[in-house]
């Protein structure tokens, strides 16, 4: 019996990227963004959706350099209880206390009862909202490496670090 192993195709991330948004603007629930930063110190993206999901990695976040990545076929939901990301509409009444968050006028507790009424609205698109305010996120940051919770995703990640170490290797930053 052989055995075959699972190769992803790289892809570059804004492939990936324009892909998303073409898919976001049809349908704006269901996308979760998370952030992390590999144990070789790489900074990834993690895009998931119902039916499918893009990892994406880069070299640096500073080097201007794009990244790559690969799709994921299927669910995968690493926190159902995350809010979806995506644009939600800023009621006008809403604009003056977020003004007034900047001056320290609003004590916690109403910060974040406001902040979890924006979020809980479902994602739209900018095309959708009249308000003067828009909020985007969440975007789920964590300073360690996301967690691998499929064996295609393990697989991806493995190509990832692979590719991210021949950059590393053809990268001279003093010339």
């Amino acid at each position: 019996m052989k055995l075959v192993e699972w190769i992803v195709e790289l892809i570059p991330e804004n492939v990936i990227l324009a892909e998303f948004w073409k898919k976001y603007y049809r349908r704006p629930d269901g996308w979760r963004l998370y952030s992390g930063v590999t144990k070789d110190g790489y900074p990834e993206l993690f895009i998931t959706g119902e039916r499918e999901s893009w990892l994406i990695r880069r070299d640096s976040l500073y080097n201007g350099k794009l990244g790559i990545g690969g799709k994921l076929e299927g669910d995968i939901m690493m926190n159902p209880r995350v809010n979806p990301y995506g644009f939600r509409e800023i009621p006008a009444q809403y604009i003056d206390k977020i003004l007034m968050m900047n001056k320290g006028n609003i004590d916690q507790e109403e910060k974040t009862r406001m902040i979890a009424a924006l979020l809980e609205k479902p994602p739209t698109t900018l095309e959708k909202i009249k308000s003067p305010g828009v909020i985007r996120g969440p975007l789920i940051q964590s300073p360690d490496a996301l967690p691998l919770i499929s064996k295609e995703q393990a697989d991806l990640d493995k190509n990832l670090n692979i590719e991210m170490n021949k950059w590393k290797r053809r990268i001279s930053y003093l010339q």
